[in-house]
């Protein structure tokens, strides 16, 4: 279940069941060599291999509107793996790491606020899903933001999965 909290005044939303269905695609395609360029190499990308828990989501339409909401138990975790591979409950595929560039920040919809990677999640609902690492300088990761598109009843929208240790 998820407590929905509203971001713009009169928005209601009706349904969020499909945030926990849809996470990636069933078919696990193997990690390329072109697909982890980015991350090859880099040993502080080993900080964000393990089991990673689900600590709240929320959908924001491109219309305007959305809100969160926190996680009451029972979802699944993101596991990345040290292979370079990543599981969402029974759906997979390969992860890496790149620079977060301005086009990231614009596509989002927010400004920067400090992260400058971003992990990348191929293979994810039949297409790619990204967001910021929160993390400090040559310290800890603090969350992980799994950003991708959703079509909903209500239009286009953005779904925002935050996870943490």
């Amino acid at each position: 279940m998820i407590a929905i909290r509203t971001r713009a005044l009169g928005f209601a939303v009706t349904s969020v069941a499909f945030l926990f269905a849809c996470g990636g695609s069933s078919s696990a395609g193997k990690a390329s060599d072109a697909g982890l360029a980015g991350s090859a190499g880099k040993a502080s990308d080993a900080r964000l291999a393990g089991t990673w828990s689900p600590l709240s989501a929320s959908i924001y339409y491109d219309a305007g509107g959305g809100g969160g909401g926190v996680f009451a138990g029972g979802t699944h975790s993101l596991v990345l793996g040290t292979d370079r591979m990543w599981s969402y409950g029974t759906t997979s595929g390969a992860w890496s790491v790149a620079a977060i560039s301005s086009m990231d920040w614009n596509a989002w919809g927010i400004s920067s606020y400090g992260p400058t990677r971003k992990l990348i999640l191929a293979g994810w609902s039949g297409g790619t899903a990204q967001g910021p690492i929160d993390e400090q300088p040559g310290g800890p990761v603090s969350y992980l933001w799994v950003i991708y598109p959703y079509q909903s009843a209500s239009g286009p929208a953005k779904v925002w999965l935050k996870f943490g240790h």
